[in-house]
């Protein structure tokens, strides 16, 4: 019986070692390029939320900002190179890189408070009646 060869690695597989050593070797000059385009926090969140699945109106819409804001950062951001087309819809752009693998921390969107939380931190009604407001007042000296 023939000894089996030793197969040479395939084509992919030698592909993806090379990206794996140039990526790693571009590592530090992207973290750069990033934190010297996405220099606010507003600009970090909605890079980090271009995900490939979100609409800039959706984006907007999340941040309170207006949607042509989304448009023009990410016209910049596709010059820079630090955005792609979306690989799951089409006509979308995504990030290349999430903030957190570059070790750039990313903000958190702000929480909208339900209205029911936003009463309870308001002050005391003061008394609306004469007689309420008189009472309140002698109570007071």
């Amino acid at each position: 019986m023939p000894e089996e060869k030793e197969s040479a690695p395939n084509t992919a597989e030698i592909l993806l070692e090379i990206l794996k050593w140039n990526r790693f070797e571009n590592f530090p000059k992207l973290r750069k390029i990033l934190l010297d385009t996405l220099r606010t926090d507003l600009e970090k969140l909605a890079y980090e939320l271009t995900d490939g699945e979100r609409s800039r109106r959706d984006i907007a819409n999340m941040m309170g900002l207006p949607d042509s804001t989304i448009r023009s950062w990410w016209d910049k951001w596709y010059d820079f190179g630090i955005l792609e087309p979306s690989g799951k819809r089409k006509g979308r752009p995504q990030k290349i890189m999430a903030l957190e693998d570059m070790g750039i921390e990313t903000p958190k969107l702000p929480s909208k408070k339900p209205e029911a939380k936003a009463e309870e931190a308001k002050p005391e009604a003061q008394p609306t009646s004469g007689s309420e407001a008189q009472k309140a007042g002698e109570k007071n000296t």
